[in-house]
């Protein structure tokens, strides 16, 4: 995650996205990754569930 920490950000977004892309989202370990992921990134679930429904993919944070 040291990625993350280092990001700008206009990155932060961008780098959840590909990783969201990345991954089929269809068990838990690649769950525990994204909020993982977005936890250090420092994303709000209201920008998680944006980048998620913008790419089609199910929510995750409520």
């Amino acid at each position: 995650m040291g990625l993350a920490a280092d990001s700008g950000a206009p990155l932060r977004a961008q780098i959840y996205a590909t990783s969201l892309a990345a991954i089929r989202l269809d068990n838990e370990r690649e769950a525990d990754y994204l909020h993982q992921l977005a936890s250090a990134l420092g994303l709000s679930d209201s920008e998680r569930n944006q980048i998620h429904e913008y790419m089609g993919a199910p929510t995750l944070f409520s």
